[in-house]
């Protein structure tokens, strides 16, 4: 997957937490072509099939396991963790805590 942009943070955290684009990107795909990520600051181009099938488990829903293991039917574990290294380095993705179950 080619990001076009750069600040690395560890993209394996806790499984509580949840992985997805920063609140402001809003993901649009066309497919065979590119995920644009569009916000009010502009538009970050992601290319590759990785971005693709990334993308929709970029919700904010999934934990980084999580997304290695529905990822996993179509990519490796390392171009999933790859590519999600790649989206964090260029500073497009954000941990958010898992909301609290039921007790």
């Amino acid at each position: 997957m080619t990001v076009t942009r750069g600040n690395e943070l560890p993209v394996v955290a806790a499984d509580a937490d949840r992985v997805g684009f920063k609140s402001h990107l809003r993901p649009e795909t066309v497919p065979g072509q590119a995920v644009y990520l569009v916000s009010q600051r502009g538009l970050t181009a992601l290319r590759g099939e990785h971005a693709e099938v990334l993308t929709p488990l970029l919700d904010g829903t999934r934990s980084t396991a999580a997304v290695l293991r529905e990822a996993s039917r179509v990519l490796s574990a390392d171009e999933v963790l790859g590519s999600l290294r790649a989206l964090e380095s260029a500073g497009l993705l954000r941990m958010r805590p898992a909301a609290p179950g039921p007790p």
